[in-house]
């Protein structure tokens, strides 16, 4: 490659870090890549797609790799189930890599890691089985659609790199062709979005932009803006968010259109009280605080010390002067919030199964037992916080996930259970949105593939007594 550094050893070594890790193994990866954060532009996209596009296509290389090995990827030694997917990887789907240095350099990495003990003696193994998908790359034996919802759950599942569960849920929920289009974003490569901060004077944010638009016209980013939001922009192509003009200055902050939404409905107005339970990272609470024009307060809570320092960060550099940062755990109720805010958001943590396409880590862990879970964890929150609201104030409830036990089913059992009811989001939605049927339910569900963003779930309610 050209490098001091062994981007394919690299990419092994984070493949390996998140072997047995069941939750955030996207920050585990992370952890890895950033010691590589100043090598080149050329070699840190190679190593970036490598080890992301690895896991994005596991269960698909998985299919594939259990097609020519005798023994199946999940009981193979975890070194050499890494190189044989990273190498089939690179066979099938980066074409910029000659066959023969895909082959070569996987079965070099054999035994060349510490956890290798000694298995040069599958290096032989790990040539055959890279030869053999080079050869037979063009007439591989891909599962095909059989009109019903087992097989075509199998076909999705493969052909996607999706698990079978989801794929037959989404089928069963959406029908086949919008559960296609859905799980086939997951692969798209999807922009990150900006927020432009609100309350920036605008000569300030003319610098920004007028830099922005240079680099675009250089060819180095893409930018274009949301058609849902003014205030949005979709960046494309960029080396390195934090090095964009505007950045230190406080003048955006990553923050998908979705997101954005949850401040968008809210109704928000100048002067009052907004409570956000699960704040980390904090892009909602500043979005609050920009639209009531820099004044209220907004109170962003968070249970772990981390998140909150992750919350104080983004406050400081976006000039949030309002947003007060408390750690709270928003399963415990405390009685002093009782009645203290006018607009209260309750972003529970969720499965994240519309942001799939951003840490495709989730697939591989997430399943219906741990959905279960969640929902009791989401429903635990509701109790504790639901008061926090003032008589006749309004709760946002959102998660990042497409999943009907965390999204309608807990709706239902709010309304149930507290004294709420769902109120439409009357003129507040984007004009493209306000034709959804849910809508006017105070319920919307956006899905990738179809809305051209995260998939989000937002609901809006108002509390009775």
């Amino acid at each position: 490659m050209g490098s001091e550094i062994n981007e394919r050893a690299v990419a092994l070594e984070a493949l390996l870090r998140i072997e047995g890790v069941q939750a955030h193994q996207h920050a585990y990866i992370r952890d890895v890549l950033e010691q590589y954060d100043s090598l080149p532009a050329q070699h840190k996209a190679f190593l970036h797609r490598l080890t992301y596009g690895t896991i994005e296509r596991m269960i698909q290389l998985d299919y594939v790799l259990d097609t020519y090995a005798r023994t199946p990827m999940s009981r193979t030694a975890p070194e050499i189930r890494n190189i044989l997917r990273m190498g089939a990887y690179q066979l099938l789907f980066m074409d910029s890599v000659p066959d023969a240095a895909a082959v070569n350099e996987s079965v070099k990495l054999v035994g060349s890691t510490r956890r290798g003990d000694g298995q040069t003696s599958m290096r032989g193994f790990v040539n055959a089985i890279l030869r053999n998908i080079a050869r037979d790359r063009k007439t591989l034996p891909w599962p095909e659609r059989t009109g019903e919802t087992g097989g075509d759950a199998t076909y999705l599942s493969v052909m996607t790199s999706e698990p079978y569960w989801l794929c037959k849920e989404f089928i069963t929920r959406f029908g086949y062709d919008t559960a296609e289009k859905i799980l086939g974003s997951y692969l798209e490569v999807r922009p990150t979005v900006l927020r432009i901060n609100l309350t920036v004077p605008r000569e300030e944010l003319g610098r920004t932009f007028t830099a922005l638009k240079t680099l675009a016209a250089q060819g180095r980013i893409h930018l274009r803006q949301s058609k849902l939001l003014p205030y949005a922009l979709e960046l494309g192509d960029t080396d390195s968010i934090r090095l964009l003009p505007g950045f230190k200055e406080g003048h955006w902050m990553v923050q998908d259109t979705s997101s954005m939404l949850v401040s968008a409905i809210a109704g928000l107005a100048p002067g009052q009280t907004v409570m956000d339970v699960c704040a980390a990272p904090g892009g909602k609470s500043i979005h609050a605080w920009e639209r009531m024009k820099g004044t209220g307060r907004v109170i962003a809570c968070d249970r772990s010390m981390n998140k909150c320092m992750r919350i104080k960060e983004n406050v400081n550099r976006m000039r949030s002067r309002g947003v007060e940062i408390v750690q709270a755990d928003a399963t415990v109720h405390d009685r002093s919030y009782e009645g203290c805010a006018d607009v209260l958001f309750v972003d529970a943590p969720c499965s994240g199964l519309g942001i799939i396409g951003r840490k495709p880590d989730i697939k591989l862990n997430m399943t219906p037992e741990r959905i279960d879970a969640l929902q009791k964890t989401q429903r635990d929150i509701w109790k504790s916080v639901w008061s926090y609201v003032k008589v006749g104030g309004t709760i946002i409830y959102s998660t990042c996930t497409i999943s009907e036990k965390e999204n309608e089913d807990n709706v239902n059992w709010f309304i149930r259970n507290t004294p709420v009811k769902l109120v439409p989001f009357d003129n507040e939605l984007p004009e493209a949105l306000r034709s959804e049927r849910s809508a006017h339910d105070g319920m919307l569900q956006l899905l990738p593939g179809i809305h051209g963003t995260d998939g989000f779930f937002l609901a809006k309610f108002k509390r009775l007594g």
